[in-house]
């Protein structure tokens, strides 16, 4: 994952760390730093740093869905 682009699935970051940005989730604005093993949501989106991202489920369980 790019900066910018939004999450696709929930899932954990294998490598990298980013601020992530969880306003659908927490309604907070403030961006949230993660790095490797934390969770990431569907629908959040990634404002710095690359990520790789292991997802842990399928789409229709994700909290997006």
């Amino acid at each position: 994952m790019r900066p910018g682009q939004q999450i696709p699935i929930d899932g954990l970051i294998a490598e990298g760390s980013a601020s992530i940005k969880e306003t659908f989730l927490t309604g907070e604005a403030v961006p949230v730093d993660k790095t490797t093993g934390d969770p990431v949501y569907a629908g959040t989106t990634n404002v710095t740093g690359r990520l790789l991202i292991q997802t842990t489920r399928v789409y229709r369980e994700s909290l997006l869905a």
